[in-house]
Formats: C-alpha cells, structure tokens, sequence
C-alpha cells in the first residue's frame, strides 16, 4: 500500500497523505517522489487527512520542500485540531506571495465539521463548507454551495477590493482583512450573496436569478 498518492489538479499537483501509513513510511515516500524529475517545479496542495502531526514529523516534510526551490507547497488540508494548530506555525513560509499577487486555487467536496483548509491565493469551493470548518485564503473565496463555517479572506492581499460570494451565504464568522464582518438580517437564512470589502467600506448584495 503506497503511503502517499499524487494527483495532478488545476494549478498544481495533490498529494494525498494515507491516514494509516506511518509517518516514517510517509517522509521516506515524500522524498522518493520529490526528487523525480517530475517533481523539479510546480506548486503542490498537501492532504493529511485525519493524521496527528507532530511539529518534529512536519519539519522533516516541511524541510523537502526547502530543499526544492522551484516546488511551491501553497496548501495543506488537515482535520486534526492538533495538527492544524502545528501547521499555522509555519504558515509564513508556506505561504510566501509574491509582489502582493496571489493566484486562484480550487477545492472540490465539502469541508466538513473540524476541516481546515489555507491557500495564500483566492480560492473557489465547488461543495459546501460546513458549520465547524475554518478557511483562510490570502485573496478572494467564492463557494458554488453553502457557506456556514468561519472564513477569513484577504489576509495577504494588497488589492483595495475583497470580495466573498456564495450560492448559501450564513458564516458562523467572516473576517475579511482583519475586520470582523457582520451580516445583515436579510442573509439569515443563507441566500445567493456576495460581499465586499473597498477600503474600510462594507457592501452586501442579494444575487437574484435571471
């Protein structure tokens, strides 16, 4: 049973983590794939599932990506409290953005209850992201369902506008660079909206169907 599995994706390449493989199984593999040519550059999205993470494991991982100039690792998905709260320590290495541009990057499936997701550049979810589920991305979050977990976007953008769209809008907490955004009651039960912060200004808009 392989311990890692490599998938291409729009923008980059998937690596997913096997929960029951260990870790040692994990970084050795890693290391195997990574210095295949193949590997030489691109930007790499990381699954690690329900997997506790220690900060020593993630060093050894983290630590290949070093040694890989041209492979961007530009984000990580874990559903451990534990493990997400070890990742955050390097987020300013993770997710480096260059000139204050960012790209777009696409996440398909839900996001349950627990899940973490974190990408430096603007994201589109094709699912829902459920109560419980946290999303930070450096740019823009457009979600093609519903959107009832915290998010927090622009957190590494330069650009004056922000903006956060979603099929079903009710977050449990919207931060947009730093502000905490309250809805108005008119998006209580989770309508076609976007919102957009210019500037210090806040605008909500309903989508109507054509």
């Amino acid at each position: 049973m392989e311990a890692i599995k490599v998938k291409g994706a729009k923008g980059g390449i998937r690596i997913i983590i096997d929960d029951k493989a260990s870790w040692k199984e994990v970084v050795k593999e890693l290391k195997e794939k990574l210095s295949l040519s193949f590997f030489d550059k691109g930007k790499v999205f990381l699954e690690l599932g329900y997997r506790r993470v220690t900060e020593k494991e993630y060093e050894a991982v983290d630590k290949l990506f070093e040694d890989k100039p041209y492979l961007k690792l530009i984000g990580v998905e874990a559903f451990d409290p534990f493990t997400r709260d070890v990742i955050r320590k390097y987020l300013p290495q993770i997710y480096p953005v260059d000139e204050g541009r960012v790209s777009s990057y696409f996440h398909m499936g839900t996001l349950r209850s627990g899940s973490s997701l974190q990408c430096d550049g603007s994201l589109v979810v094709i699912g829902d992201i459920n109560p419980g589920a946290e999303v930070k991305v450096g740019g823009n979050l457009v979600v093609f369902g519903a959107l009832r977990g915290s998010v927090y976007v622009g957190m590494n953008s330069h650009e004056k506008d922000i903006v956060v769209a979603a099929l079903k809008l009710s977050p449990s907490l919207l931060v947009m660079k730093n502000k905490v955004i309250s809805l108005p009651s008119e998006f209580s039960k989770g309508k076609p909206a976007l919102v957009v912060l210019s500037g210090d200004q806040v605008s909500f808009q309903l989508i109507r169907g054509g």
